[in-house]
């Protein structure tokens, strides 16, 4: 099989050099060390020593622009929003990020390789309430992988049918969350191992949400709340300063909550990369998709509407 990563930028630390570090040299998984039986090839600009290193130590080919065969390859990974270009309909690409309405490639962040902690799951057909998820970061990119935790648990059937997106800063976010989602905020923070303040000033435990530390915490909150029919509800909560993990919570129809920490094993293996490239080599040796491509066609969707209502503000 041969690989074409589309890349901007080689740099330790970033999605590219993590994934294409594990589809070159190989990755643990089912108790082994699996090296993909794959060519590699690198197209990015300019060399740097990183690149280097990889040619001279493990056979990576460098291009410095798309290869003229490039349509015969069996997959690209694409890490910049003008590397679909050119590609076949039939070829099967991952693009690392946002999805782009322009183009019809799966799409998706290492969050999709993350484990839920504990391992939950929504049964197929059930009717659902409230929808939460807790993350950290700056816009938008803390969003998309908001989408990429909260949609497998929401959309384990149909996609949800949006009505309404509202954007939630200073002025309302706290109301909305006290007023709608407070069960399942407590809910979802009472699964982080990583609660700031005074833990990590002294180990101590404590109740960031009855003791109203949250507001305290978070110095400039952000979110959205999506309505869709039926009267489902699912927010997205950015909380920079409360927790440093992400976590989610969901409510079903008959009352019960399920909660979760949002995985991801910290630097420099971050492995959650290494379960995305297992999914990833899968995929593009099966056709099989990973996950359904409407929901990054709702990502995308929503994502539009809260760049229209952030100009808004």
């Amino acid at each position: 099989m041969k690989l074409l990563f589309i890349a901007d930028e080689f740099e330790l630390r970033t999605p590219v050099q993590q994934l294409l570090d594990r589809f070159l040299i190989g990755y643990p998984h089912l108790g082994t060390f699996h090296k993909p039986d794959c060519e590699v090839v690198l197209v990015l600009l300019d060399k740097n020593n990183a690149v280097e290193r990889r040619i001279k130590d493990f056979g990576l080919r460098w291009e410095g622009e798309r290869p003229r065969d490039s349509l015969s390859y069996e997959a690209e990974l694409i890490f910049n929003s003008a590397g679909s270009r050119g590609r076949s309909p039939s070829q099967r690409s991952f693009m690392y990020g946002a999805p782009s309405s322009s183009t019809q490639c799966l799409s998706g962040t290492a969050v999709r390789g993350a484990w839920l902690l504990p391992e939950i799951a929504v049964p197929k057909n059930t009717r659902l309430a409230k929808a939460l998820v807790i993350v950290q970061g700056a816009y938008p990119s803390a969003e998309i992988e908001a989408f990429d935790a909260l949609l497998p648990l929401i959309c384990s059937s149909t996609l949800p049918e949006v009505r309404n997106v509202t954007h939630l800063g200073a002025s309302n976010f706290w109301d909305v969350l006290k007023r709608d989602f407070w069960h399942l905020v407590k809910s979802a923070i009472s699964r982080s191992d990583s609660p700031q303040g005074d833990p990590v000033r002294d180990g101590r435990t404590q109740d960031l949400a009855r003791l109203g530390l949250l507001e305290t915490l978070v110095k400039e909150p952000r979110g959205w709340l999506t309505e869709c029919a039926g009267g489902f509800q699912f927010a997205i909560a950015v909380m920079d300063g409360a927790l440093a993990d992400y976590n989610v919570a969901v409510q079903t129809a008959a009352g019960g909550i399920l909660s979760a920490q949002v995985h991801r094993p910290p630097a420099p293996a971050e492995h959650h990369y290494t379960r995305l490239a297992s999914m990833l080599e899968h995929y593009f040796r099966t056709g099989r998709e990973p996950w359904p491509l409407q929901q990054n066609r709702l990502t995308s969707a929503l994502l539009q509407e809260f760049d229209r209502l952030a100009g808004t503000r």
